[in-house]
């Protein structure tokens, strides 16, 4: 979900990590970067800024369930106005499952706010 750049020209490398299976799944090296494309989508993003997830909340799944509308135990402010369906159409229709139970928003991951 979130694309970093490996620090390579090997094409065979990056030709193996573009596949429509996702290719490389291992992860960032130490050698790895951020880049714009870690937070932002290119195209069509679904929520403000082109960011690839919601930038106005700390969580992405909150008790194992995306945020929606439709789930008045979960704060508005998560879904900006949208389902839960909506909003996992947002993260390429994976299930909330692939996320911890309360993911934190994915700067985190780099950040470690925690």
């Amino acid at each position: 979900m979130v694309p970093f750049e490996l620090g390579t020209a090997d094409y065979a490398l990056l030709k193996g990590t573009a596949s429509p299976t996702g290719g490389q799944t291992a992860g960032p090296r130490t050698s790895s970067n951020v880049m714009c494309l870690s937070c932002h989508r290119a195209h069509a993003s679904g929520w403000d800024h082109a960011m690839r997830w919601n930038m106005k909340t700390k969580f992405l799944v909150v008790n194992g369930e995306y945020p929606g509308v439709d789930d008045m135990s979960v704060p508005p402010r998560i879904s900006q106005g949208r389902t839960r369906a909506e909003t996992r159409k947002t993260f390429g229709d994976r299930p909330p499952t692939a996320y911890a139970t309360y993911q934190r928003s994915l700067c985190n991951k780099c950040h470690a706010k925690d």
